[in-house]
């Protein structure tokens, strides 16, 4: 949008007309300014790096749920030895309490993550139009993945003290059992 100023010797040259009383207004200078290409491209380039920067992060966050599957193989394979031996079971459970735990923590920084990537992609989405469509189906998705995650948490969650209680009853049908030795 083009601005317009007043000169400031056309300015005084115009008061000290009006305060002479002389009818005489002479003619306004005006200076327009012309439109900002380069700012203007050079602000597209900032979004543009700030959205490929939320991008790696994302990348890096789905990273983190790749590796948060290895945790969930881990325990399966734990689970399968557990059936094995009383005696081993009760430090059997509590090694699967603690990945039950990291799951639990992994839950709890996704759903964080998910809503930080809904809060950063509402602000994306507002910056261009044609980003928007594609931001809004992105956010959408992301909205799923937080519910989907919330449900693993509780999940987790509800498994980890199923897990814990398991652990006890185990401890004490080993204390209940006669010595072997």
């Amino acid at each position: 949008m083009a601005a317009r100023t007043v000169s400031p010797v056309v300015g005084a040259i115009t008061s000290a007309v009006i305060a002479g009383g002389i009818a005489f207004v002479p003619p306004v200078h005006v200076d327009i300014h012309k439109f900002d290409l380069i700012g203007t491209l050079n602000k597209i380039a900032s979004s543009n790096d700030r959205i490929g920067h939320i991008n790696g992060g994302i990348l890096g966050s789905l990273d983190n749920v790749n590796s948060a599957t290895i945790y969930t193989e881990q325990a399966n394979e734990k689970l399968t030895t557990l059936q094995g031996s009383l005696e081993k079971s009760v430090n059997r459970l509590e090694d699967l309490r603690k990945v039950t735990d990291q799951q639990v923590q992994l839950g709890n920084q996704l759903r964080d993550l998910s809503r930080q990537l809904v809060k950063t992609l509402t602000s994306i989405d507002s910056t261009t139009g044609v980003q928007y469509q594609k931001m809004s189906s992105l956010t959408t998705q992301t909205q799923k993945l937080a519910q989907t995650f919330g449900t693993v948490y509780k999940l987790n969650q509800d498994a980890n003290s199923k897990l814990k209680d398991a652990a006890l009853l185990t401890q004490e049908v080993d204390r209940s059992m006669p010595s072997l030795k």
